[in-house]
């Protein structure tokens, strides 16, 4: 079920047994998900609406979510990325979270924005490019997504964060000139 083509997703009741779930409510059928406890219920509610809102993502690339799968080349060989299928933009860093995604609050990933150097698609494939100072080192991690369609929106999303928190370059004449230097 696509979250948004659901007209609401919330609590719901059950009559006889009492016990909570979430419903997932379209113009065509209703989807019912019942929880071993209600944390584990709240935890899901909130990231099925966190991505109800967010995955139309021309709102605000600040708090997109996606889930991805980071392939097993270049950057993505290293351990801490293994498993790693959820990705978050918030408040100047990437965040790559731990599947399952129940909550953008769980343990993650984090990587500085300053640390990208820029994003793009090749082959059906996301990457982002990381610089030195990052906790990676400089290379690229490469993403599938479920969709082209996610794949697209996913770019967006990135390239938009990024020239919204980035700072532009200095240019070589404003570097030198505080440095004492002349070209």
């Amino acid at each position: 079920m696509v979250l948004t083509s659901c007209i609401s997703i919330g609590k719901h009741e059950d009559e006889h047994t009492k016990k909570l779930s979430i419903c997932l409510h379209t113009q065509a059928k209703s989807l019912y998900i019942q929880f071993d406890s209600d944390t584990e219920l709240n935890e899901w509610l909130g990231l099925m609406l966190a991505l109800q809102q967010d995955t139309d993502f021309g709102h605000d690339a600040s708090n997109f979510i996606s889930y991805i799968s980071i392939l097993p080349k270049e950057l993505g060989i290293t351990e801490t990325l293994n498993g790693q299928t959820g990705l978050y933009l918030s408040d100047g860093k990437v965040r790559i979270l731990n599947y399952p995604i129940k909550s953008i609050e769980q343990k993650s990933v984090d990587i500085k924005l300053t640390s990208v150097r820029a994003c793009g698609i090749e082959d059906m494939f996301f990457y982002i490019v990381l610089d030195n100072d990052s906790y990676f080192g400089s290379g690229k991690i490469w993403m599938k997504t479920l969709t082209l369609d996610t794949l697209l929106k996913l770019y967006d999303a990135v390239h938009e964060f990024l020239l919204k928190y980035k700072p532009p370059p200095r240019k070589m004449e404003e570097k030198n000139k505080e440095t004492g230097l002349t070209t």
